[in-house]
């Protein structure tokens, strides 16, 4: 039982849930899902651990020679739905089978426009498109030159819905689903009252933006989107930058919305760039995301790299501490994984988690000469028993 994916945990669960009107089946049915949701819960506590000893390992999926895959690409957006990876690359949807690891080319967006951003709900994902990064701005979003797009996951159908869900600013991040909205955070200097950040939330079955407003004084003034984490189903943690630094603040939301300020400990280990700590994705306690090492020596795959010359690249796992940010209202950095490490520096690339896995695709990556090249690598922390002979540590 604990070697099989999770996926196919759930899927058991799901089509055991049935039979549990018949008298004869229903302690066994009972038994049987607290047995797997200690597993789950058994598997993913020791996921945590293991990250954070520096016991697991980045591995490069190889198994594409026979399959279509997705082309090479700078920016990617991606979203797990199910037991399938989502990734949307140059206007294109693709799905990527966590249990039968496969790619399938699945539908083409309808406007030559680049995915700024999105989020998944039930079985259903939302598209932001937008123009190209380099014309980018708060002004450009009053213009034509954008969409929204729905994907249904099981009919494999796309409907554009940009006029009722048309964005009210750039995407600087992904939108968090909260309950029954998904919400937004953002500064604009142009239109934000006395500085403080914009609260945006979009109803998930009205599909309409609406703003919201803080009761507390203290809030997130001239704040620089940087990412937003859900932490539960009403608590998000916000941070930001200034010119002068990052701030961490706790959003509670429910009839009245309230920001808390979070200390943050052990800056020094933190992303040194704000477009790699737009990556972080939460993983149990942890946030986590890729970042290039600032260490002179690293541990890539199963080989120590030590740089005599100062010029080799890698990005490694960097971990975010939110256990404490409810009860103390601190985040804590915590030492950059030494293990988890991949050659290179990646930027644009699509960072996922599940309880028991990383998966990292695509992006630009960089080598030690400065040369930028896209890619549409897959990384992952996990193989299937079938799989790792075939895949080779980097």
């Amino acid at each position: 039982m604990d070697k099989l994916p999770l996926e196919i945990i759930e899927k058991i669960l799901f089509y055991l849930n049935p039979y549990e009107d018949y008298p004869h089946t229903i302690y066994v049915s009972k038994k049987f899902c607290q047995a797997t949701r200690n597993i789950i819960k058994y598997r993913s506590r020791n996921f945590e651990v293991s990250f954070r000893n520096d016991r697991i390992n980045f591995w490069k999926y190889r198994r594409f020679s026979e399959q279509l895959v997705p082309p090479s690409c700078a920016h990617h957006r991606g979203a797990i739905c199910g037991q399938r990876m989502f990734i949307v690359s140059n206007q294109i949807f693709w799905s990527f089978d966590l249990v039968e690891r496969k790619w399938t080319k699945l539908s083409f967006a309808p406007q030559e426009l680049y995915a700024k951003a999105l989020f998944k709900f039930e079985n259903k994902i939302v598209v932001f498109l937008g123009p190209s990064w380099d014309h980018e701005s708060d002004q450009d979003q009053d213009k034509s030159d954008s969409s929204v797009l729905l994907y249904d996951t099981e009919k494999n159908q796309v409907t554009c819905i940009t006029e009722k869900a048309k964005p009210p600013c750039r995407f600087l991040t992904n939108p968090t689903v909260m309950g029954t909205q998904a919400v937004l955070v953002h500064y604009n200097p142009k239109k934000s009252s006395s500085g403080m950040s914009d609260i945006h939330c979009l109803d998930l079955e009205s599909l309409t933006w609406t703003s919201e407003t803080a009761i507390c004084r203290d809030q997130p003034i001239e704040l620089e989107t940087l990412c937003q984490i859900k932490i539960s189903e009403n608590q998000l943690v916000y941070i930001g930058a200034t010119w002068h630094g990052e701030e961490a603040w706790l959003l509670e939301i429910g009839v009245f919305f309230k920001w808390t300020r979070l200390s943050v400990f052990n800056e020094e280990h933190a992303p040194k760039k704000a477009e790699h700590l737009s990556k972080l994705v939460r993983m149990g306690r942890l946030a986590v995301c890729l970042a290039p090492a600032e260490n002179a020596s690293c541990q890539v795959g199963n080989r120590c790299c030590r740089h005599r010359d100062g010029r080799k690249k890698f990005s490694s796992l960097h971990m975010l501490d939110l256990s404490q940010a409810v009860d103390h209202r601190q985040l804590t950095w915590l030492r950059p994984s030494r293990a988890c490490a991949i050659r290179g520096v990646l930027t644009g690339y699509t960072l996922l988690a599940t309880p028991y896995e990383i998966l990292v695709f695509g992006g630009l990556r960089e080598d030690s000469k400065g040369r930028k090249t896209e890619s549409n690598s897959l990384y992952t922390t996990y193989m299937a028993t079938d799989d790792t002979s075939s895949a080779k540590s980097i």
